[in-house]
């Protein structure tokens, strides 16, 4: 356990369950400097990395190391980062399953290509890696706040392979906020930019060619900020002065443009529909366009400066309300454009300009609107009261009753702190019982000793009592230590339909205009509670 906080509890837990506990005496060089620091106090062939959030399942050495032991010149083996909380963008538009994940199109198709030209990019966590391939680059990168990528860089320049493993072998918790998302993404943006300038890919000696692409593609992703903005607000400059943005009349720029994006739409639902839905990806630029230009642009500048923020991933949400600080870009973009869909109108009306051009320039106004408009709905934050998701899980599960009696049934879902169950048949059970929860799994009978806090005659609803590290152990297991747990999670319920995804971003768009309208002049603060640490809920 690298413990860059220093902190004794922590200490404590880990001698108590058996783990080496690392802590360094400085601080350099963040997240790398506490792995180097620990690579140096260790010995094995192989390091297998873990962000704090994440849980891999009991399969995941069976999964991954064999590939390293069958070919000598592989680095690492990095498996998807898989989320079993919903993001901000699942959880304030309640799409949680509904639509794919805003990473299912990286872990999904992206990195399956990369792998493909042996260009697979270390993604920091979940991975396996040959310790003799580090030592042969001096450890992980410490010149840029992407460590990951730019160490698979410069493992990838001096000839080692890497493997893509497509195939969830350890979960995690997603941003809880648009505001913790934001900042997630600005030290991506800088880092992948700050490698750039330090490392061109380029430039760099070492990479084949279709390496040099796959890792330039990654990088120029991040540079997108201004020519999103420039798409957000080019007919203006038309709708409010009358200044024409392309030399050719409306039908000559209708006969390229229409056909172009049609055939882009169609042919991204077909090849990442199951992994990325119609016009999302303009919903989650835009999001992030106006944060990271600037420290894109500085990264460009001085790819020396920047410090690595370290992203909050647990906390809970006491009262719903509008994120008016982090909103405030789109909501001045969304009034821009909404000035110039009435200042397009009145020209429309009053004749004056060319009505082909007017028209085309509204309707391009109106996509934006609904772009920025779904943005505007993310800014609100809903309530979220507990501190640890439910994640549904079937098993069998037997209950003793305080009388001895046995009551029987399956679990729908289940948390770190309870579980909700099924009975087969109504029992006379009573709230605030206590009863014992038994659950077998492999080859034993796993038992928690539980609350009960809710009931109706074929449902009950338990909270865990204190458990031991035993019990805990247990309970870790059965949730996220299934070998299946995360296999067919990460796609959406739905096939992608370009009308329909444009249905969708338009319903939201109407939403998210009337939660900017009510959170501007209505909404109250936010109140969020982070999860107190404590001995066996180190996460």
């Amino acid at each position: 356990m690298l413990d860059d906080g220093n902190r004794e509890e922590f200490a404590t837990f880990a001698a108590q369950t058996g783990v080496v506990y690392v802590a360094r005496p400085e601080h350099r060089h963040a997240k790398a400097g506490n792995v180097n620091y620990a690579l140096a106090r260790s010995d094995g062939k192989y390091v297998a990395l873990f962000d704090c959030d994440h849980v891999p399942t009991r399969s995941f050495l069976q999964t991954t190391v064999g590939i390293l032991e069958k070919s000598s010149r592989v680095a690492f083996v990095q498996t998807p980062h898989h989320f079993y909380s919903p993001d901000p963008y699942e959880r304030n538009l309640n799409v949680f399953k509904k639509l794919p994940n805003e990473g299912e199109l990286f872990y999904g198709v992206i990195q399956d290509g990369n792998d493909l030209w042996n260009a697979s990019t270390f993604c920091g966590s979940c991975t396996v890696l040959r310790r003799k391939a580090l030592n042969e680059i001096q450890g992980f990168a410490v010149d840029t706040v992407t460590e990951d990528a730019h160490t698979s860089i410069r493992l990838h320049r001096l000839g080692w392979e890497s493997a893509y493993l497509n195939l969830p072998q350890a979960a995690g918790l997603a941003t809880p906020s648009l505001s913790a998302h934001i900042r997630q993404r600005i030290r991506w943006a800088r880092g992948m930019i700050q490698i750039f300038r330090i490392e061109n890919p380029l430039l760099a000696r070492g990479l084949t060619l279709a390496q040099k692409l796959c890792y330039l593609n990654g990088m120029l992703f991040f540079l997108s900020s201004l020519p999103r903005i420039i798409f957000l607000t080019a007919p203006l400059a038309y709708l409010y002065f009358g200044v024409r943005i392309f030399d050719a009349d409306a039908y000559s720029i209708a006969s390229y443009a229409f056909p172009t994006i049609a055939l882009s739409l169609l042919a991204n639902a077909a090849i990442n529909g199951r992994h990325r839905h119609s016009f999302w990806n303009q919903v989650y630029e835009t999001t992030l366009a106006p944060y990271i230009f600037l420290p894109t642009l500085l990264a460009m500048v001085r790819p020396d400066l920047g410090t690595f923020n370290v992203t909050a991933k647990e906390g809970r949400i006491e009262k719903e309300f509008y994120d008016r600080r982090i909103a405030r870009p789109f909501i001045i973009l969304w009034v821009l454009n909404l000035g110039g869909l009435i200042s397009g109108i009145l020209r429309y009306t009053g004749g004056f300009g060319e009505i082909p051009t007017i028209v085309l320039t509204l309707a391009w106004t109106v996509h934006n609107l609904l772009i920025i408009g779904t943005t505007l709905a993310v800014g609100w934050e809903r309530t979220q009261r507990r501190f640890r998701p439910r994640i549904n899980v079937t098993y069998p599960v037997r209950l003793t009753a305080p009388d001895g009696q046995y009551v029987y049934g399956e679990t729908e879902d289940m948390s770190d702190d309870g579980v909700r169950i099924r009975l087969l048949k109504s029992a006379s059970l009573r709230t605030g019982e206590d009863v014992r929860v038994e659950i077998p799994f492999l080859d034993r009978i796993h038992e928690f000793p539980a609350e009960i806090v809710g009931m109706d005659e074929f449902s009950i609803r338990l909270n865990f009592h204190p458990l031991t590290l035993e019990e805990e152990k247990n309970r870790v297991l059965l949730l996220y230590g299934r070998a299946d747990a995360w296999v067919k999670l990460g796609l959406s319920e739905k096939e992608d339909s370009v009308l329909k995804s444009l249905w969708e971003v338009a319903l939201f768009a109407i939403i998210g205009q009337g939660r900017a309208l009510k959170g501007i002049f209505w909404s109250s603060g936010p109140k969020i509670s982070r999860t107190p640490q404590t001995l066996g809920k180190v996460p």
